[in-house]
């Protein structure tokens, strides 16, 4: 799947307030891809490492490389 194909929003807000500009504007929300990524990163974190290692930066790279994968999966079942 293409970084660019999101899926659409996971929680779409046709009409909110905007406080920096005062009006009420459209808000698209979050990307249906980074909701499910945050799940399986959510998953995954709390079952598979430890805090030490998540202080390896290329440790925490390559989870959210994968929580990306499961998330491009998902969006490819879905279709």
């Amino acid at each position: 799947m293409s970084e660019s194909n999101n899926s659409g929003q996971a929680f779409p807000a046709p009409l909110a307030w905007s406080d920096v500009h005062g009006v009420l504007e459209a808000l698209p929300g979050m990307s249906l891809r980074d909701y499910f990524a945050g799940q399986a990163l959510t998953a995954f974190v709390g079952h598979h490492t430890s805090p030490a290692n998540m202080r390896d930066e290329r440790n925490a790279i390559e989870i959210a490389e994968w929580a990306y994968r499961v998330a491009d999966a998902m969006l490819n079942e879905r279709s």
